[in-house]
């Protein structure tokens, strides 16, 4: 390897799951690129025994001084300040996984497609009984579904948050200099945390469309009642409407709404127009819903947008 290779800084939150760390950072160690640093964000006590075990000079202990909790670790794990001296950083959840040829592959598009990130799809992982030992294993499904590999605007690839979640926090790999914010304020609830960082995007993205990543499903929280949940879930839903009612705005302020329509987008286009009638928006193609259904979905949008007040964006 050259002696002028950036630094790939590799940020790890965890917390007391040593055998699923173990098994991501033996994937970081099989990388084909190897002047990388792994910063391991441990909230809790069982990651230093893990990191002792690796012996590799590389992977550095970092414990918070205090328990965060998984979404406030996650939240540091996406710093903008290098705390490795690297150029370059990636997320990698201490349950998840990345192929051999992960960071290799992400230098080189960003350098051939001169772009602020690298959006990566994944693979949605199917749990086996032993994690840590076996090979990971998957079905036909991915964490993304939205677009034609290649090079996106900031304002298209946004286009999608109107019918998708259209990352995960193990899919960006970003520039030092990237201009894209992905710490999220803590006034902020957690359940908005993954779209502000898609809605915050300002760089030009290249998507890559072949899963090189795995991602490894957690079990479900456990169920609320319907008082308790129901505040977060309504303000959620705001938020996200306004996010969408921006970006509507932006299509017809640049003369772009058919670009809803356009073959690059991979969703298909009934999913699409749900999408933007729950912005309340009209769609500009042909419709492929009912009557009834188009009512339903402007009805929601139109109650939202009189009786819940969303976070400010």
């Amino acid at each position: 390897m050259p002696p002028t290779s950036p630094i790939v800084e590799v940020r790890i939150p965890t917390y007391n799951r040593p055998a699923l760390l173990r098994r991501a950072l033996n994937a970081l160690v099989a990388q084909t690129y190897g002047n990388w640093r792994a910063v391991i964000l441990d909230d809790g006590d069982a990651a230093r025994q893990v990191v002792n075990d690796m012996g590799d000079e590389r992977i550095l202990y970092s414990p918070n001084p205090e328990r965060l909790g998984p979404d406030l670790n996650i939240v540091r794990a996406f710093s903008r300040q290098p705390m490795a001296g690297g150029e370059f950083f990636y997320v990698l959840e201490d349950d998840n996984l990345i192929v051999p040829t992960f960071i290799e592959e992400n230098l080189r598009w960003l350098s051939t497609h001169d772009v602020g990130l690298i959006i990566n799809n994944q693979w949605v992982e199917v749990p086996q009984s032993d994690t840590e030992a076996a090979a990971p294993v998957h079905d036909n499904r991915t964490t993304i579904d939205c677009f034609s590999q290649g090079v996106w605007s900031a304002d298209d690839f946004k286009v999608a948050l109107l019918w998708r979640m259209p990352i995960s926090n193990g899919s960006i790999f970003w520039r030092r200099d990237c201009r894209s914010v992905f710490t999220v304020e803590d006034r902020y609830h957690p359940a908005l945390h993954e779209w502000l960082r898609a809605y915050r995007i300002a760089d030009a993205i290249y998507f890559n469309d072949t899963p090189n990543a795995f991602w490894h499903p957690t079990p479900e929280d456990p169920p609320r009642t319907l008082f308790s949940g129901m505040p977060v879930f309504l303000m959620r839903e705001r938020t996200v409407l306004a996010m969408r009612r921006n970006i509507l705005a932006g299509l017809r302020h640049r003369g772009e709404i058919e670009k809803l329509l356009s073959e690059r987008y991979k969703t298909p286009l009934a999913v699409r127009e749900e999408g933007v009638l729950k912005a309340f928006e009209r769609w500009p193609g042909a419709s492929g819903l009912s009557l009834r259904r188009r009512a339903e979905l402007l009805g929601k949008a139109l109650m939202l947008r009189s009786l819940v007040r969303g976070a400010p964006l």
